[in-house]
């Protein structure tokens, strides 16, 4: 049913560790509730003891592309009527990871990670940039900003939104909430994300390049 060997399985049963992305293959497959089968095996609170997400966690995974289509929305009926068919962007988004932490973090929220987990902020930091957090760091990341977990896995595409427990349209309708300093706000950060992903690109493709010519 979910494509994983039951060899597998079995070894991370024996080992008394199912890993989170099986339980949730599992769960999908059957079908079962995804987020409380995944709460069930890792530790997280249940769905009815969870904290309401934050509005800025919802705006956390948005991505440009989304936060753009409701300032054109805003600026002429007729961006308006032809952006009316256009979705926001499927989850996990790029960089969603970082938007997510930056969004909740009171200002020391990465050296405390680093410190309860035992690894250096570098190699934490790596781990955010990528968006490969493991539902143990998420969890503790939540848990030092006082929020609620799922936010985190959504954003490292572990599970969807739905499967969190967001109401339909939950981005959108944070989106449509912003004033329009808050959105040129928004805008502006999405922006210079942006730029930084980009500037990150084109320097791995320079240096693609560059061990390419070494080797001939």
């Amino acid at each position: 049913m979910t494509g994983i060997p039951r060899r597998t399985i079995a070894s991370q049963r024996a080992r008394g560790r199912v890993d989170p992305a099986v339980v949730v293959a599992i769960a999908r497959a059957q079908p079962l509730p995804v987020y409380d089968s995944l709460a069930a095996v890792a530790g997280l609170p249940a769905m009815a003891a969870r904290r309401p997400v934050r509005h800025v966690e919802v705006l956390s995974q948005t991505t440009p592309d989304d936060v753009f289509a409701e300032l054109l929305r805003r600026t002429r009926q007729s961006y308006a009527d032809a952006l009316t068919v256009v979705a926001l962007s499927k989850t996990p988004v790029p960089d969603g990871v970082r938007q997510w932490i930056n969004a909740i973090d009171p200002g020391n929220i990465r050296s405390n990670a680093s410190e309860r987990i035992g690894i250096d902020t570098s190699t934490l930091s790596a781990a955010i940039t990528s968006g490969k957090l493991t539902v143990d760091v998420a969890t503790l990341i939540a848990e030092l900003s006082d929020t609620d977990p799922a936010t985190g896995l959504v954003a490292t595409g572990l599970i969807t939104m739905e499967e969190a427990g967001w109401e339909p349209h939950a981005r959108q309708r944070a989106l449509s909430e912003l004033d329009d300093i808050e959105l040129l706000d928004l805008s502006s950060t999405r922006l210079t994300d942006l730029q930084r992903r980009t500037a990150r690109h084109l320097n791995t493709q320079a240096d693609d390049r560059r061990y390419w010519d070494v080797l001939g």
